[in-house]
C-alpha cells in the first residue's frame, strides 16, 4: 500500500491558470493589508499607497532577473535577452530583494521612518505571499528529493511522464505545500502580535528570522536540477541566512533600547511643513514607519522559487 498524498492537479478558469489567481489576489490582499494597517496605525495612507506601488513594480523585475542568475546561469549564458523576458521564471527572494529595494529609495526619498512603515508592510507581504505559496503548491513548482515522509506526494510515472517534471516516479516532498503551512502559522503569529501596539520592528524581526530559518531548512530537501548550489548552499539558502541575521539583530536591538511600545504617528516629508519648532516645551510632529512587499507570479514553468 502506498503512503503518502495523492497527486492532484487544479484545472484553469477559462483563460486564467490558478497559480497565476493565486498570486495577483495575493498582491491584492496584501495590499489591502498594509493600506489598513497604515492608516490604523496613524501613519500617511498617500505614503503607504506610493511605497506599496514601488515596492511591486521592482518586486516583479527582481524576482525575473534573480531568477535568470542564479537559477538558469546556462540558459542566460545562452541568450543573454533572457534577462528582459520577463515572463520567463522568477523566484521568490528574487521579489524580496527587488521589492526591498524599491521600497527602501521610497522611504529613503520622502526620509519615512523605516520600522513603523515596515511593520506594517511585512504584515502585508507575508499574508499575500501566503497566496502565493499556495499557488506553488498545487501546480507543483518545488518538487523535492525522494522521500517516505508521510506528508510527501506520489508522483507516478503517468504523472512524471505527462508533466515531464525532472524527478523519477515516487513520493517526494511537495516543499510549496510544507511552506503554504508554515507561512499560514507565521500570518496567525503576526496577527496575534498585532491585536495590541507593539514596538516598531518587532514583526520584521519575527518574521525575518522565523521565514529565514524555515526556508534555509526546506532548501536541504529541494532536488539540485530546478536549484542549483553555490558553496553548497542554493541561492534562497545564502538569503536566508541574511534574514535570520537580520531578525537577530532587529531583536537585539529591539531588547537594547528601552524607548516605550506606542502606535507610530505620522510622519515624512509632507509633514515638515506643518511641523511646528518647540521652544521651550513645545512640540512638533513626531511617528516612526518603515514598508515594503514583494511578490511574485508566473504560468506553469519556472515559477517562484
Amino acid at each position: 500500500m502506498e503512503n503518502g498524498l495523492p497527486y492532484f492537479t487544479v484545472p484553469e478558469l477559462w483563460i486564467f491558470k490558478p497559480f497565476g489567481l493565486l498570486v495577483a489576489t495575493g498582491v491584492l490582499v496584501g495590499a489591502n493589508l498594509i493600506f489598513r494597517r497604515v492608516e490604523r496605525t496613524g501613519l500617511d495612507p498617500d505614503h503607504g499607497r506610493s511605497m506599496v506601488t514601488w515596492a511591486v513594480v521592482f518586486g516583479f523585475i527582481g524576482a525575473h532577473v534573480l531568477d535568470v542568475i542564479f537559477y538558469q546561469p546556462e540558459a542566460l549564458r545562452r541568450d543573454p535577452l533572457l534577462l528582459i523576458k520577463l515572463w520567463a521564471g522568477i523566484s521568490s527572494y528574487g521579489g524580496f530583494v527587488g521589492g526591498f529595494l524599491g521600497w527602501l529609495w521610497y522611504m529613503r526619498r520622502h526620509r519615512l521612518p523605516i520600522l513603523a512603515y515596515g511593520d506594517s508592510a511585512i504584515y502585508g507581504l507575508a499574508v499575500g505571499f501566503t497566496f502565493g505559496r499556495a499557488g506553488c503548491t498545487i501546480v507543483h513548482d518545488h518538487i523535492g528529493v525522494l522521500t517516505d515522509f508521510p506528508l510527501a506526494m506520489n508522483y507516478t510515472a503517468e504523472v512524471v511522464a505527462q508533466h515531464r517534471y525532472p524527478i523519477e516516479p515516487g513520493l517526494h516532498h511537495n516543499l510549496g505545500l510544507y511552506e503554504f503551512v508554515f507561512m499560514v502559522a507565521l500570518c496567525l503569529l503576526l496577527w496575534a502580535l498585532d491585536r495590541k501596539p507593539r514596538r516598531p520592528g518587532v514583526m520584521i524581526a519575527a518574521t525575518t528570522l522565523l521565514y529565514g530559518g524555515v526556508r534555509f531548512f526546506l532548501d536541504y530537501l529541494r532536488i539540485r536540477v530546478t536549484d542549483p548550489r553555490y558553496f553548497g548552499f542554493t541561492f534562497a539558502q545564502w538569503m536566508s541566512l541574511v534574514l535570520v541575521i537580520v531578525g537577530v539583530a532587529m531583536f537585539a536591538y529591539l531588547l537594547m533600547s528601552s524607548a516605550p511600545a506606542k502606535p507610530p504617528t505620522r510622519t515624512g516629508d509632507d509633514d515638515d511643513d506643518s511641523a511646528t519648532s518647540p521652544s521651550k516645551g513645545g512640540a512638533g510632529k513626531s511617528g516612526g514607519g518603515k514598508s515594503g512587499s514583494g511578490t511574485s507570479g508566473s504560468g506553469k514553468s519556472r515559477k517562484k522559487r
